[in-house]
């Protein structure tokens, strides 16, 4: 399960769109709290909430971080330097600089963190991570149309 919040939640899509192709079961959940109260719900021991929060912290990415940890599950922070409140919640906490060379912040640290785990995750899924992309990918294709190159 990936969550995302406000500015994250490109992060945590990003996520989900690598994983879901090289194993079963990856959701995401946002800003719709009947959907990630039923994601909670759904989750037991052995699942993995993949909770992403930065600066200007939502209090929600804590309540679900702490509900996930109560349901057995294990908890990856996705934060900045400055840690998430949910931080203390987490099995393992990944941090990303967020300060922008402006006035805004900027997400693409945290969007190549994520990349690095997708690798990593792949890396270790190993042959069953090729052999549901080689199911799933001919699927893709069909439902996006004509595929102009790539795998």
């Amino acid at each position: 399960f990936a969550y995302g919040g406000d500015y994250t939640s490109v992060a945590a899509q990003q996520l989900v769109l690598q994983l879901a192709p090289l194993r079963p079961r990856v959701r995401l959940t946002g800003a719709n709290s009947a959907l990630t109260a039923s994601n909670l719900g759904d989750t037991n021991s052995g699942d993995v909430w993949c909770v992403f929060d930065v600066r200007r912290y939502h209090e929600r990415a804590h309540a679900i971080a702490t509900a996930a940890k109560q349901r057995g599950a294990k908890v990856v922070m996705f934060t900045d330097g400055w840690l998430s409140p949910a931080a203390h919640e987490a099995d393992v906490v990944l941090t990303a600089t967020v300060a922008g060379p402006g006035a805004m912040d900027t997400i693409v640290p945290m969007v190549a963190v994520v990349e690095l785990v997708c690798t990593l995750a792949e890396q270790a899924l190993g042959a069953d991570a090729v052999s549901r992309l080689d199911a799933v990918e001919p699927i893709r294709t069909r439902l996006a149309g004509r595929s102009l190159g790539g795998r």
